[in-house]
């Protein structure tokens, strides 16, 4: 028997530790690891965990259904942002088209009111 204090390695080994949320993840299939957010812990307490240190896969699913739902509204929005952009084009097109002689020939209307303006005036 020894002499020294030790520390049972099961107890330690039977720890659980709630996961919050899952953070992210790395590595590619069968190397892949996640970010773990541990209930009651800071961001600073993260670890890296690979799917196997999970006593249950149920925080893994919802990471990556928040994911795949991410990733939808992304692409709707760019959607939506590209149907914004066509609209617009096709408001901005159906303006009438004013050339430069339309332009010189305002000017010129102006011009010819206003010097009519002067004569009267004067």
């Amino acid at each position: 028997m020894s002499t020294y204090n030790t520390i049972d390695e099961t107890a330690i080994e039977d720890t659980y530790y709630e996961v919050e949320d899952i953070r992210d993840h790395r590595g590619g299939p069968g190397q892949r690891e996640y970010l773990a957010k541990w209930a009651g812990y800071g961001e600073r307490e993260n670890t890296w965990e690979k799917a196997l240190s999970f006593s249950s896969i149920v925080p893994i699913d919802k990471y990556w259904l928040k994911r795949k739902e991410l990733k939808e509204l992304e692409q709707s929005r760019k959607q939506k942002m590209i149907a914004n952009e066509k609209d617009y084009t096709k408001k901005t097109s159906a303006r009438p088209n004013v050339t430069e002689e339309s332009k010189n020939h305002k000017r010129k209307d102006m011009v010819q009111d206003s010097t009519a303006l002067r004569k009267i005036s004067a």
